[in-house]
């Protein structure tokens, strides 16, 4: 889930709705379905903000090291004075814990882990 943050677009139609990836291209676009209207966008990366979950919700890093990105798991835990949170992983049938990561690395998932 990703809201946009482009002021202008439809003359603020989309300002700080939210949206699912559809799909991506040339990975800096992507086809976003927005929730309230059902509408169809393709928006440059730079329009969009992540949204984070509420902890124990389901989330998918987005942005890091490759190991890690495109992974999907829990966020455990929200750090406010350092901009950052923890999220728990299943990797290999092991439960393993990624910190530090920053808000814009992680996204909030449409659909449960």
């Amino acid at each position: 889930i990703v809201k946009v943050m482009h002021r202008d677009l439809s003359d603020g139609k989309y300002f700080k709705k939210k949206g699912e990836i559809v799909e991506v291209h040339d990975n800096f676009k992507a086809d976003v379905k927005m929730v309230e209207s059902g509408d169809l966008i393709r928006l440059d990366e730079r329009m969009l903000e992540t949204v984070i979950p509420k902890v124990g919700g389901p989330v998918r890093i987005v942005k890091g090291d490759d190991g890690i990105r495109e992974c999907d798991g829990t966020l455990f835990a929200v750090d406010m004075d350092k901009l950052c949170c923890t999220v728990a992983l299943v990797q290999g049938g092991d439960k393993i814990k990624v910190e530090g990561l920053t808000w814009d690395a992680v996204c909030k998932l449409a659909t449960p882990v």
